[in-house]
């Protein structure tokens, strides 16, 4: 357990580097920690809130969509459900202002963890995040490696792995295999599903 706090600490740690508002959240659907920036936006009025230690939007259908995927999140995480990764969008408020996104994504599942592990990582933007910040969320959301996550940055800006082995100076075998390992820490089947999920980021 005090393995999986550290690695949640991790997690905000560099979330709150790259001023990113980020939550984690149980199993249960219940926040346990959150960045500075998260705790800034549920006390300004853009249509996030924390109530009862969980994240709900003033918007009752935007609520219960948060809700639902964070639920499904979670299932992802325990291997339950299929994997999955959404993108709810929060139009609540009366604050001008671009809508809330929040990227609701299973964090890792780790053997032997307790019912109230971090399972689920919910990030907040306004806008699409630039590539060191999206490499930086990826990494921290999937547990990838410096290597994995420039090549799944470099996938998502849409270069081949043939041009991705030339840049690096290696095989394209080596890359593909690397392409393999990314695509079951992100639980997709496919080349394309993987630059789907990070194209949403």
């Amino acid at each position: 357990m005090r393995t999986l706090a550290l690695e949640s600490a991790a997690v905000l740690a560099a979330m709150e580097a790259l001023s990113i508002p980020a939550f984690v959240c149980d199993g249960a659907g219940a926040v346990q920690a959150l960045t500075p920036m998260a705790e800034v936006l549920v006390r300004t009025d853009r249509g996030l809130c924390l109530k009862s230690h969980r994240l709900c939007a003033d918007n009752v259908v935007e609520a219960q969509a948060i809700d639902d995927a964070i639920a499904a999140a979670a299932l992802a995480h325990a291997q339950v459900a299929p994997p999955t990764h959404r993108t709810i969008v929060v139009r609540g408020g009366r604050s001008e202002g671009p809508p809330l996104v929040l990227e609701i994504i299973p964090l890792p599942r780790r053997e032997y963890e307790a019912d109230l592990a971090p399972r689920v990582l919910v990030v907040a933007r306004g806008a699409r995040v630039p590539n060191e910040r999206r490499a930086a969320v990826v990494q921290a959301a999937y547990a990838l490696t410096g290597a994995e996550t420039q090549i799944a940055i470099q996938l998502g800006a849409g270069e081949t792995p043939q041009a991705i082995a030339a840049a690096r100076g290696v095989a394209v075998g080596t890359v593909r295999a690397q392409i393999k390992t990314i695509c079951a820490k992100l639980r997709v089947s496919r080349q394309a599903e993987l630059v789907a999920r990070l194209n949403d980021l």
